[in-house]
């Protein structure tokens, strides 16, 4: 049986998260709290696998909330879920609590479903030591994994992030400003609007004297190669099709 704390200070919110995970394909039990005292009371008599901690708790904090549990020896790298209405506390949830994922309400559920379901599963045994970046647009904030990237379009002077999980919009942020701050060997220009991943690409393709079309693998989008980085994409492709 696989433990699951879930504190929540709304009954409505608990009972809508409680039957998502309800639907995961495994034998999970859900333990409610509606504060900081009975989620410490839970954490302390039940070995759980999952925290999903909303920020908002009958007694206060969440993230408190979630600090204190993280000093329980048990779970300094347990996974952890946080579920906020505001992006402000992001930084301080991933920096020093070590959360997986920060949800922003309205959050979609099936993705809050399938995280979960991830990290439950057998291959998911230990904390990830998996390189991310925040990114800021606006009064939003958030997350990507550096390995779930892949590939960045420039279009009308804004930056499209392509994952797998979602597509992240920064507003203002040239091609070049993004590829700094990624800092990823992995994720390189082939375009003057776009940079790929080197380990997504499944196949690239000549479409006209000067351009090629990347494609990449489980992703229907493609992006562009232009003339001047084909080499080097070519070379790093096919390197890595040779280690494989």
């Amino acid at each position: 049986m696989i433990n699951i704390l879930l504190a929540a200070a709304s009954k409505t919110e608990r009972e809508t998260i409680r039957a998502l995970f309800l639907e995961i394909p495994m034998q999970v039990k859900v333990y409610e709290a509606q504060s900081e005292d009975e989620a410490l009371q839970v954490a302390r008599t039940v070995m759980l696998s999952l925290l999903v901690i909303d920020t908002e708790l009958k007694d206060g904090s969440g993230l408190h909330c979630a600090a204190e549990i993280r000093k329980l020896p048990p779970y300094q790298l347990t996974w952890l879920i946080v579920i906020s209405q505001y992006a402000d506390a992001m930084l301080d949830a991933f920096r020093q609590l070590h959360c997986y994922e920060f949800l922003i309400k309205p959050y979609d559920a099936n993705l809050l479903k399938k995280t979960g379901y991830l990290l439950l599963s057998k291959e998911s045994t230990q904390m990830p030591n998996r390189p991310f970046r925040l990114f800021h647009n606006g009064h939003d904030n958030f997350k990507v994994y550096v390995d779930e990237i892949i590939f960045l379009e420039i279009n009308a002077r804004a930056c499209t992030i392509h994952t797998a999980k979602r597509n992240y919009l920064l507003s203002r942020m040239p091609l070049k400003d993004v590829l700094r701050c990624i800092n990823s060997p992995d994720v390189i220009q082939t375009h003057k609007s776009y940079a790929a991943n080197i380990r997504h690409i499944r196949k690239i393709e000549r479409y006209s004297l000067t351009s090629w079309n990347i494609y990449f693998d489980q992703y229907e989008e493609i992006a562009l190669l232009g003339n001047k980085y084909k080499e080097k994409v070519l070379r790093l492709f096919e390197n890595r099709e040779q280690a494989e």
